[in-house]
């Protein structure tokens, strides 16, 4: 009879702890697409703002179009200064165009790139 309990209790805890582990994975696969989507949302900004036809996608520029940006030691501040207000044939992005927190999104992800050999 000890033992049918004991057996009833540990199921009881089985079936009390299940759902919270189902809820532990579940939770972590929405954390991981979602830095997985931030990411990609980051490298999209890149694109979708033109930025890549004269940088190229990696920020490594090219002979006849816009300089390598990649690596760069521009601090934040620095970078939005230069997409704010550039000089030669690159055009402005104000504020109403491209917004700070884009902005800052873009930077990071180019901070995040490996330069490649040129």
């Amino acid at each position: 009879m000890k033992e049918r309990i004991r057996n009833i209790r540990r199921g009881a805890v089985r079936i009390a702890v299940w759902p919270l582990g189902m809820l532990a994975v579940t939770w972590l696969a929405i954390e991981t697409a979602s830095a997985a989507d931030g990411e990609q949302n980051d490298a999209r900004a890149f694109v979708t703002y033109g930025c890549h036809q004269c940088h190229g996608y990696m920020g490594q520029g090219g002979l006849l179009s816009g300089p390598r940006i990649v690596p760069s030691e521009l601090s934040f501040e620095a970078f939005a200064e230069v997409v704010r207000r550039p000089y030669g044939v690159m055009p402005a992005y104000a504020p109403d165009v491209l917004d700070q927190r884009t902005l800052r999104d873009i930077y990071h992800d180019l901070q995040s790139i490996t330069p490649t050999k040129q």
